[in-house]
């Protein structure tokens, strides 16, 4: 609530503090969901180097849970944070690979991932490894 009211610096510390004590009760998938969340705080706070590291720390979380859609959502995240650090290229392969992974857990999250990729497409784009850099 407090990222939403813009409130960064206090969404940072209680994303934090509810990261520690959900991974003190064992319960992994909303401890990396916590920690992403944070981390998209940190970036718009600015401190992409920092929002980076916890979204590594909170995707390796993730994947002990077995999540297919906490992964993919990370993902996203990271698309986001990639995208404000203005790595547009890095940003377009996390984007590819949420969607993909939406794609089984969650159409609608796909479909929406898809339409931000299209409103960056670039036609004169090659194709690498069978899929299309949009």
């Amino acid at each position: 609530m407090a990222a939403g009211q813009g409130e960064l610096d206090l969404a940072d510390e209680y994303l934090g503090r509810a990261h520690v004590g959900l991974e003190a009760e064992g319960d992994r998938y909303d401890a990396a969901w916590s920690k992403g969340l944070r981390a998209q705080a940190v970036a718009e706070l600015g401190d992409i180097g920092r929002a980076t590291r916890l979204l590594e720390e909170a995707f390796a979380l993730m994947q002990t849970t077995g999540s297919v859609f906490g992964r993919a959502g990370l993902l996203e995240i990271r698309g986001r944070v990639r995208q404000a650090a203005g790595d547009e290229t890095e940003a377009r392969e996390f984007y590819q690979q949420a969607a993909e992974l939406f794609s089984a857990s969650d159409p609608a999250a796909a479909q929406r991932i898809v339409l931000r990729l299209a409103e960056s497409y670039d036609p004169a784009a090659e194709p690498r490894d069978g899929k299309w850099q949009l």
